[in-house]
């Protein structure tokens, strides 16, 4: 929900990059700016060389409505940023995407000279013209991401049949004539989606066409491109990998499920950029269907009983804890950092800690010194949210653990978050689950990102 402190603030910005003197331009979802947003993140156009300058103003605009904080990452022609304001109990987010016009893999094929000459004026900004934006709206989804986005059919064919000369051109301009042909009536009578299967051909086919127009600077952009592709995926995003912790009845599912939702409004990513994983990567199967060599039905698990079975013998313990981690170290490199590289946030429900805490639910019975080496040799989430709670009121909530087992358990997560402070947070889950989501989130960004 865009809300009229986040339209203050960016009404804030357009006047700063107004009074800078750098020619800009808002590429896409401008019908209503400042006061309305119908985007997640507010898209900029303008050359790269002023991009530095660009963001020192909108920075020092933000900061004078309590915006203090800023996750900034980097693609070849796109720096993305995201402000963040905590307000009371709330925090408030805004995204800012500086453009320098539209790059596929190195090649320019909306150059930002060209949509600045063309631009219209729309309130005391500019915005491309009607069929500049028309085109992009459906080809960059297209390009980038091999679809056609649903809430821009209807602005995509306003422009197509209102200017279909100029919107024909524009197509084979960026494609080529024979290309253009085919695509055009598929958007002339409203088949955007028939256009998806034409992704892979379009996109090599303004690669080409860019590259026969600046063939050596688009060489040169192509091979930037790969690596800063190769940088960009050899880190891991700032609070992309979270773990929740705590004994059973403590509230952790409710809390994720919270966190998972207002995450993905905080961090302004879809719902399926934040996933939840649930104790362990699960690249490798589990024990029993390896060592049985038949399918697993966790249906037929007894989970509300998850001491049932007695601890394993030492060297089947230290067995079956190099297995756990041997999943936690592949899944780590396989899977989860990749996902995190690619902007996606991944949520554990319970972690390797589980293996300090409690390894008697996966039936190890080793000394502490040995289940602590593993931990150190595992790939560690950024933080970890510790649901602390009176043990007579989780045992009321669920009695699958003993009352004195559940205190035990508390004082054992206890001891790990004074030994790891700064990446252990506990939070008291006697508190509404609305509450401690919101305290969550709060040390998610006083941690996790640049002050301002």
């Amino acid at each position: 929900m865009w809300s009229r402190e986040q339209a203050a603030a960016l009404t804030s910005v357009f006047d700063a990059l107004n009074q800078s003197g750098i020619p800009w331009l808002v590429l896409r979802n401008y019908e209503g700016l400042p006061e309305v947003n119908r985007s997640k993140d507010i898209d900029l156009g303008l050359e790269k060389n002023n991009m530095a300058q660009a963001e020192m103003a909108i920075r020092t605009a933000l900061v004078h409505h309590g915006f203090d904080r800023v996750f900034t990452e980097d693609f070849q022609y796109v720096r993305c940023l995201t402000f963040f304001n905590v307000q009371g109990d709330d925090v408030v987010s805004m995204k800012i995407d500086l453009l320098d016009g539209f790059v596929w893999r190195g090649a320019q094929l909306f150059e930002f000279d060209r949509l600045y000459a063309s631009r219209v004026a729309y309130r005391n900004f500019f915005v491309p013209d009607a069929v500049d934006d028309g085109v992009m709206l459906w080809m960059k989804p297209l390009l980038t991401g091999g679809f056609v986005k649903e809430r821009y059919v209807a602005d995509i064919q306003r422009v197509s049949t209102s200017k279909p000369e100029q919107f024909r051109a524009r197509l084979s301009h960026m494609f080529s004539h024979q290309l253009g042909d085919e695509v055009w009536p598929l958007i002339e009578h409203g088949h955007l989606e028939k256009t998806i299967p034409y992704q892979h051909r379009l996109a090599w086919a303004a690669w080409r066409k860019a590259a026969r127009r600046n063939p050596g600077s688009t060489l040169m952009a192509s091979m930037a491109h790969i690596y800063s592709e190769v940088a960009r995926r050899a880190r891991r995003n700032p609070a992309s990998l979270l773990a929740v912790a705590g004994p059973d009845g403590v509230g952790k599912t409710t809390f994720i499920n919270l966190l998972q939702q207002e995450l993905a409004r905080v961090l302004v990513k879809d719902m399926d950029s934040i996933q939840v994983q649930h104790f362990r990567p699960n690249i490798l199967p589990n024990l029993k269907e390896l060592i049985s060599g038949k399918n697993y039905d966790a249906s037929t698990e007894e989970f509300s009983k998850p001491h049932r079975a007695a601890p394993a013998s030492p060297p089947s313990s230290l067995a079956r804890l190099v297995y756990y981690w041997a999943d936690y170290l592949l899944g780590y490199w396989l899977v989860t950092r990749r996902k995190c590289a690619r902007g996606t946030v991944m949520i554990f429900d319970r972690y390797f800690y589980d293996f300090i805490v409690d390894p008697r639910r996966s039936r190890i019975n080793l000394p502490a010194w040995v289940r602590k080496f593993f931990l150190r040799l595992t790939p560690q989430p950024d933080l970890v949210f510790f649901l602390d709670c009176d043990p007579d009121i989780v045992y009321a909530r669920k009695q699958e653990l003993e009352r004195d087992e559940i205190e035990r358990q508390l004082t054992e997560y206890r001891k790990l978050a004074s030994k790891f402070p700064n990446r252990f947070i506990r939070l008291n889950a006697q508190q509404l689950p609305e509450v401690i989501c919101r305290q969550a989130l709060r040390e998610i960004v006083r941690r996790s990102f640049t002050q301002i």
